[in-house]
């Protein structure tokens, strides 16, 4: 019984420690939905001409990913910013000004992808552009 009730408290110990890293991760939480076609053209599913790749590579690939990352991970430490201040008794009130700049962050970084996206848009064909579409709402 002494053994099983140690086994259980282990196993809950390292379960919860898992969780807490997990947590910890950087993590990219947008504001809104958007498809990551990255994935898809590397997965060769879009079926992009050698000019398409080229085009995607100088024009998508080299700018927009650079101007999102950033966004998102200033985001991200004033985020952490505010979990621990929630957890140190602030209010919303006293965190108003966090969450703005948050806010601001997140709406920043998703002008840019919507920028890129309506950039691929021009590269892609329009049998493309649905199908990238398709399989990034599936």
């Amino acid at each position: 019984m002494l053994k099983t009730i140690i086994s259980i408290s282990l196993i809950i110990g390292l379960s919860s420690n898992i969780i807490a890293k997990e947590i910890n991760k950087f993590q990219i939480d947008e504001l809104v939905l958007l498809p990551h076609p990255g994935k898809l053209i590397k997965s060769g599913k879009l079926e992009l001409t050698q000019e398409q790749k080229m085009r995607f590579v100088k024009e998508i690939k080299s700018v927009y990913p650079a101007i999102f990352q950033a966004k998102m991970r200033e985001a991200f430490s004033l985020e952490k910013k505010v979990q621990k201040a929630v957890i140190n008794g602030k209010t919303e009130k006293e965190l108003n000004d966090l969450l703005n700049q948050i806010a601001e962050l997140k709406r920043e970084a998703m002008d840019g992808r919507i920028a890129a996206l309506n950039h691929i848009r021009k590269i892609l064909t329009e049998k493309q552009w649905e199908k990238l579409n398709k399989l990034s709402y599936e």
